[in-house]
């Protein structure tokens, strides 16, 4: 599993992508035709404590899961094992607005 430090804005266009090519192995491959969804789940506070990311598919082709309060992104495949992670990164927009 690879950790990225120095990366500080990642896109939802981009985690797309990258769940995609993992499947897949190409950029631009069947899977980037795949939805992606995205679920917000809320923490004991009423919060935001995570945001779940995933390509359509049965089951669900790779996942990505966020935590805002750590600013930490981890990206898994199909059978739970985690492949990319990013730490103090904020999820933008394909305009550049932080999202969370």
């Amino acid at each position: 599993m690879g950790t990225e430090y120095g990366k500080e804005n990642i896109t939802e266009t981009e985690i797309h992508e990258k769940l995609a090519k993992r499947y897949d192995g190409k950029k631009d491959g069947f899977s980037m035709g795949r939805k992606m969804h995205r679920f917000k789940h809320k923490d004991s506070y009423g919060r935001i404590g995570t945001i779940m990311y995933t390509l359509d598919g049965s089951p669900p082709k790779g996942f990505a899961v966020y935590v805002p309060e750590c600013k930490e992104l981890h990206f898994y495949e199909i059978h739970g094992d985690c492949f990319k992670r990013y730490n103090n990164i904020h999820i933008k927009d394909d305009k550049g607005k932080i999202l969370f």
